[in-house]
């Protein structure tokens, strides 16, 4: 009952909009693949979303993770801490424009040589951050190793890779909008 006021409060400002896409656009609908409207069952592939589109290095209209708002946010470089097979990224987030709004810092895991085929990059944590105009604040996101690994269906377990990773964060899953880091657990 509420959604006109709730618009309302949007389009002249008085709230900052701060949501995200939980899918990805691509420029065309050839980048999709088929699907037949009068199905009663579809079953996507493994690689479907962001993952596909960055797999077959499409570009897309709009990233998994992004948002519109009416003020902007700047992160420094994130640094990185690895602890008993725990990545934790830490980066100071700044409102740069003159009105109060959210941002969400997600931060991805991907890999470095993997033995078996992978995505480029997999969202493992996120965190919504409320800021003032001009106000910074320090997040910290993290991911295990364990969180990293794969299912060996021969050993009917998971497989934990002793390889490089990379950890990348932003605002959303373009890899312009991200910053990157390589480590290892």
């Amino acid at each position: 009952m509420e959604g006109g006021n709730a618009l309302a409060d949007i389009l002249f400002g008085d709230v900052c909009p701060g949501g995200k896409l939980p899918y990805t656009v691509a420029q065309s609908e050839d980048d999709y693949p088929f699907f037949d409207p009068d199905c009663t069952y579809a079953e996507y592939e493994y690689y479907h979303g962001y993952c596909k589109m960055e797999k077959e290095d499409r570009k897309v209209l709009y990233p998994f993770g992004y948002g519109l708002s009416y003020t902007t946010f700047e992160t420094d470089e994130p640094r990185i801490e690895v602890f008993q097979n725990t990545a934790k990224v830490t980066v100071n987030i700044k409102n740069t424009g003159d009105v109060a709004g959210a941002e969400v810092l997600q931060l991805y895991g991907g890999w470095e040589d993997s033995a078996v085929d992978r995505p480029v990059k997999v969202l493992r944590d996120f965190k919504r951050v409320n800021l003032g105009p001009g106000e910074t604040k320090q997040v910290s996101l993290s991911f295990t190793k364990n969180s990293m690994s794969y299912f060996d269906e021969k050993q009917d377990e998971f497989v934990e890779e002793n390889i490089g990773y990379i950890a990348y964060i932003g605002n959303c899953s373009c890899k312009e909008a991200l910053h990157q880091i390589s480590f290892r657990f």
